[in-house]
């Protein structure tokens, strides 16, 4: 079995999106479900895989989902792993554990 991708704390997390070092990306694949999981600064999967060409491969990805024990996020990470991004993450608590004010 893939090791299992590192998990990033939710107040971590929003300092890196913050700060431009990081992507927040919503981990599931329908369109439909990203408008119903907004998350500050946060992008659609879709636009992940549009701008992956042209992201530099150390480019942290800090994945979210809604599910118990951060699952989606957690497959999306091991995909964007095997896919040759070094720096790719859970966010640990997922959707309801990121802040959302400044």
């Amino acid at each position: 079995m893939d090791a299992q991708p590192r998990r990033l704390e939710p107040k971590v997390a929003r300092e890196h999106v913050l700060a431009g070092d990081a992507l927040l990306v919503c981990a599931y694949d329908s369109p439909v479900s990203f408008p119903k999981f907004p998350l500050p600064g946060a992008i659609p999967l879709e636009r992940l895989r549009q701008l992956e060409p042209e992201l530099a491969r150390d480019t942290e990805l800090v994945f979210y989902c809604r599910c118990p024990n951060d699952k989606t996020s957690i497959e999306r990470a091991r995909e964007y792993l095997a896919r040759g991004f070094p720096n790719s993450c859970a966010l640990s608590g997922g959707f309801l554990a990121y802040p959302r004010s400044r």
